[in-house]
């Protein structure tokens, strides 16, 4: 299950683990409504986020090790905090990263992924 946030500029909602876009997207909008001090709801612009995972590959892997441990490694070694991990060769390099989710959620006929003909 992939994991979802709102956010605006504002604010965001901590994120939370949902099967699908659109799941996410009919629970989260529920709980980031601004409510004004009469109790109204105010309207607000959000975009939602998906967190997905990407493998980096490395080009010159043994080399490029050694030379961000060195710079990223924990305490003394380098400059990095005292919680840092070492890459190690060999190891997949994987990030997380947060991608808007821009179709799928609402069944408003504007699609920002295609072009009209």
């Amino acid at each position: 299950m992939a994991r979802y946030k709102l956010s605006n500029a504002l604010r965001s909602c901590e994120p939370k683990e949902f099967k699908s876009d659109k799941a996410a997207w009919n629970s989260l909008r529920k709980h980031f409504l601004f409510k004004e001090e009469d109790g109204s709801v105010s309207g607000c612009y959000i975009w939602m986020w998906k967190e997905i995972e990407i493998d980096v590959p490395i080009n010159n892997e043994e080399e490029y090790v050694k030379m961000h441990n060195a710079k990223y490694g924990p305490r003394p070694y380098g400059y990095g905090p005292d919680n840092a991990e070492l890459l190690k060769v060999g190891e997949p390099n994987i990030h997380s990263t947060w991608i808007p989710v821009l179709e799928g959620v609402t069944t408003h006929p504007y699609n920002v992924t295609k072009k009209k003909k």
